[in-house]
């Protein structure tokens, strides 16, 4: 029998460092839904749960006009998802 390999093309992470940043400008919620408590711990966790074996990662992106910033958050998260 072919094993099924399960791709999630979409899986949020919310590092705390990245939650920190969002705090910084006002932001501590998504679309009115209070950010949860994200760790890779949990993350790992529902992958296995959901029989996903690859995780393609992103962060939201919020809604903040000031795109200097932005960039900079892009850079950020850069470098937590590399480490």
């Amino acid at each position: 029998m072919k094993k099924t390999r399960r791709i999630d093309v979409h899986h949020h992470i919310l590092p705390p460092e990245f939650v920190s940043k969002l705090k910084e400008v006002g932001v501590e919620d998504g679309l009115g839904v209070p950010l949860p408590e994200w760790s890779p711990e949990k993350s790992l966790s529902f992958m296995k749960k959901n029989k996903i074996t690859t995780a393609i990662a992103s962060t939201g992106i919020p809604v903040v006009e000031d795109y200097a910033w932005l960039r900079e958050l892009a850079r950020f998260c850069n470098d937590i998802l590399q480490s």
